[in-house]
């Protein structure tokens, strides 16, 4: 099987607990929290998880979109001022006009009611 899951400097990453150390505190690593669920959603997912392709094929150039690679805590830098963003996951997507990413972001609680699918 091919290799899609990165953390964000590129190193790849076998299973979602893989993620744990690219958190800045342990207490994002339990349930209902966005690293967690982010992580165990994208890993169980054939591509790309439901929940999240609801909402991105509301374009119609993502309506056939595959996932190529994601790229879990991806730093970057937008200023000289503040330190880097982090994306909880970066979506490089295949679509049928070329390249598209996704910088896929979610509530730090996730209620239970609606976590990714």
């Amino acid at each position: 099987m091919r290799q899609i899951f990165f953390d964000g400097t590129g190193v790849p990453l076998a299973k979602p607990e893989d993620i744990i150390p690219l958190l800045g505190k342990k207490i994002h690593w339990r349930e209902d929290r966005s690293a967690y669920e982010a992580a165990y959603s994208w890993f169980d997912a054939p591509g790309i998880p439901k929940s999240v392709r609801t909402v991105i094929e509301t374009d119609r150039v993502f309506v056939r979109a595959v996932l190529d690679k994601a790229f879990f805590e991806k730093q970057t830098k937008l200023d000289a001022y503040r330190r880097p963003s982090q994306t909880v996951v970066l979506a490089i997507l295949q679509t049928e006009s070329g390249v598209g990413i996704s910088d896929v972001a979610s509530p730090r609680k996730i209620p239970k009611s609606s976590r990714p699918q």
